[in-house]
């Protein structure tokens, strides 16, 4: 696991943590912290953390995307130097059923 996925990873749950503190907050001084209640908090801040995370985290997942792209293509780009890619043993087989 990369910084940046790390980083991502914490400020998701702190954007969960923080919408769970206030609906809870929120519930306590109405007088209805207790039974069902509790598990509808926890649902409706999963539901407005994501919205929230969606619209606040944009930058760090954009980096974090940044970063997986240019290793994908950094990892493409030595299989394909190696040579031992499944279109390196095809043009072979090909040029090999070519002289027969």
């Amino acid at each position: 696991m990369t910084s940046r996925m790390v980083r991502y990873t914490l400020l998701r749950l702190l954007v969960f943590f923080g919408t769970l503190s206030v609906l809870w907050l929120i519930l306590w001084a109405m007088g209805r912290n207790h039974g069902p209640a509790l598990a509808w908090i926890v649902v409706g801040a999963a539901l407005i953390s994501m919205v929230v995370s969606a619209l606040v985290l944009r930058p760090f997942r954009d980096d974090l995307v940044r970063e997986m792209e240019a290793r994908r293509a950094e990892k493409a780009a030595s299989r394909n130097a190696r040579g031992d890619s499944d279109e390196h043993y095809e043009d072979a087989e090909a040029a090999s059923d070519d002289y027969r």
